[in-house]
């Protein structure tokens, strides 16, 4: 080293000019330098002179060729003084994106957002918002527009609403969204012809499950169905139907395959003999969906479209519901009529939205105008709360302002010690108090058992583990929240959040006893 000329043990092809460089040392820090001019020289190793630049006056001089840098600085005395110790780093690999710390929040209340001129917002609100920060992280939010043609945004991410996103600005909103569903098309189906002499004539979908959507308060399928070319209408039930309505209904089996049932000739019309039936409709979906970052290709162009981006995990998708889930929420959801009135509407008709796997609803009052209004937790998929929003503003009463947002989820450690009889397997004992308590459907813990807000007393797990075949008596019990044990008889999660334990956070163990 020689101020700010380097020169290699050896030659060195993959530094360039206009590289950075790191020299490093065991006992001095290291330093960040960049490199001016790269070049290969030839050096003599004679032991005698051990100089990096030949000497025409040396005899028999030891040729070695080897790089030398310039830098755009002189290297620190004390990595000078150490020359022989130290190592340079270079050709760097890019692992991610510097981050300001702490990063500068946007507050999303104190600056409205404008509209590029000469556009304007649409009139009017909660319109669907995503947002889009410096490193690609995605935050889902709404938009209204106020009385300056700005748009005001907030988001559900608590219940003191609007708060500012831990985003990275600059911040990028995207305001006109296009929904997207997912699924594939199949395209003119034979599924059979008529036959005027059977009443209630029914067909079998070649594939499924078929795709349903939602239309306002409810749900359709995507079966459009044509009879000798021309379109039928799909309804929800044949009653009351008119005897000559050309209409069609719907139904899934047990095994999820999807019928197409046609009228008696009281209720709807049936099928004339030697028409041909056609079907095309969607099938897939359910609660898988691209993660953020994934949705970038369409199938087919469409107009006006630069690019696409999906900042957060599409969401809204839903596996058909457990029976567990059926039991509870669909009697209250017969009886909504597709209308909310009561909070136990508002309940189930989110519970039934995609996505959810719990829902619960309260009454609530506005700070502002002390207007009574109701406020639903849900659980289940990400940013699943917007699409329950949507829901509920087309079902519910316009006067009656509706909250939705995302229920807390309390992870729970669970560490339990059993008496057992002496010989008792304890690998079958503990895969067997581990569903009793852990299984998604039916386990203690699960939506069906323990919803939203709802307390857990402490014997109710001695109560659900006592049942499990082997098991004589429960030693001790430890109930702890973050690492902290709780005391009492009654846990308690608080409003809109709900108990949640893993697998991986129960740890049983057992004791045997011999009987005498």
């Amino acid at each position: 080293m020689n101020n700010n000329v380097v020169y290699m043990a050896g030659v060195v092809r993959s530094v360039r000019p206009n590289d950075w460089v790191v020299f490093n040392a065991p006992t001095p820090n290291p330093q960040l330098v960049q490199v001016t001019q790269v070049q290969d020289i030839f050096g003599d190793a004679t032991p005698s002179t051990g100089s990096p630049v030949v000497n025409p006056s040396t005899t028999n001089p030891i040729l070695v060729l080897h790089t030398q840098l310039t830098l755009s600085a002189n290297l620190d005395s004390d990595l000078s003084s150490t020359v022989n110790s130290v190592t340079m780093l270079y050709d760097w690999v890019e692992v991610g994106t510097l981050i300001d710390q702490p990063p500068a929040p946007w507050d999303g209340v104190s600056t409205p957002l404008e509209a590029v001129q000469p556009a304007q917002f649409a009139p009017g609100g909660p319109t669907p918002i995503l947002m889009e920060d410096a490193n690609g992280v995605g935050e889902q939010a709404s938009g209204a527009v106020d009385s300056n043609n700005d748009l005001d945004l907030s988001w559900p991410s608590s219940t003191d609403v609007p708060l500012s996103p831990e985003l990275q600005p600059p911040i990028t909103v995207y305001y006109n969204l296009l929904p997207v569903t997912c699924g594939k098309t199949v395209a003119n189906e034979i599924l059979g012809t008529g036959d005027a002499t059977v009443a209630g004539q029914s067909f079998m979908l070649a594939k499924s499950p078929v795709t349903y959507l939602t239309t306002g308060s409810s749900y359709a399928s995507t079966i459009t169905i044509t009879v000798n070319g021309l379109p039928w209408t799909e309804v929800a039930s044949f009653y009351g139907q008119p005897a000559n309505a050309q209409i069609f209904v719907t139904r899934e089996d047990s095994n999820q395959n999807t019928w197409v049932d046609f009228g008696d000739g009281v209720n709807g019309s049936r099928l004339a003999t030697g028409a041909q039936v056609v079907a095309n409709y969607r099938i897939g979906g359910g609660s898988s969906s691209p993660p953020a970052g994934k949705l970038t290709v369409i199938a087919q162009s469409y107009a006006g479209l630069r690019s696409i981006v999906n900042p957060v995990a599409v969401s809204g998708g839903s596996d058909p519901d457990p029976a567990s889930l059926i039991k509870q929420y669909a009697p209250r959801s017969v009886l909504t009529f597709g209308r909310a009135v009561s909070v136990f509407d508002y309940q189930a008709i989110a519970a039934q939205a995609p996505g959810v796997t719990m829902a619960t609803a309260t009454w609530s009052l506005g700070d502002s105008n002390q207007q009574a209004g109701v406020t639903v937790w849900v659980a289940g998929q990400p940013n699943v709360a917007a699409s329950v929003q949507t829901l509920l503003a087309a079902s519910g009463d316009p006067n009656r302002p509706v909250t939705v947002l995302p229920a807390t989820e309390i992870d729970v450690t669970l560490t339990m010690v059993f008496v057992v009889a002496a010989g008792t397997d304890t690998d079958t004992l503990t895969s067997a108090l581990t569903t009793a308590l852990c299984d998604p459907t039916t386990g203690l813990f699960s939506p069906a058992n323990c919803g939203i807000g709802q307390g857990l007393f402490n014997s109710d797990i001695e109560a659900a583990c006592l049942n499990v075949s082997g098991v004589l008596g429960i030693q001790s019990s430890q109930f702890s929240v973050n690492g902290a044990v709780q005391s009492g008889s009654l846990y308690l999660p608080g409003e809109g959040a709900y108990f949640s334990l893993a697998t991986s956070n129960f740890f049983p163990s057992t004791v045997s006893v011999t009987n005498d």
